[in-house]
């Protein structure tokens, strides 16, 4: 499966990764945040999905969390993955919209 392409300036520095315990490299304070809309392969409409999207980072934005966003997903899963202090966690799934946080 293809990696999302990112900017050498989002790209994460070895100090930020590190091996889980079964070996996969993990990106420290990356989360995937499902969004409550079904994805395209359920049936999901991207013109929504979209403006879902949008509104989620307006509300983060809002919110005030710091926040990078990494990617967005809306054909077989429909959410986004971003980067955000773990001590915001709690703040972040508050954020209307949110269904749940990996």
């Amino acid at each position: 499966m293809a990696q999302p392409t990112t900017a050498a300036s989002e790209r994460s520095t070895p100090a930020e990764i590190f091996e889980s315990p079964r070996g996969a490299a993990v990106v420290r304070d990356t989360w995937l945040v499902e969004l409550e809309d079904p994805p395209m392969a359920r049936g999901g409409r991207k013109p929504r999905l979209d403006v879902q999207h949008h509104e989620f980072r307006e509300l983060l934005d809002r919110a005030e969390l710091k926040y990078q966003l990494r990617h967005d997903y809306t054909q077989v899963w429909n959410g986004v993955a971003l980067r955000l202090p773990r001590e915001q966690l709690d703040r972040l799934v508050r954020v209307g919209g949110v269904k749940a946080v990996f």
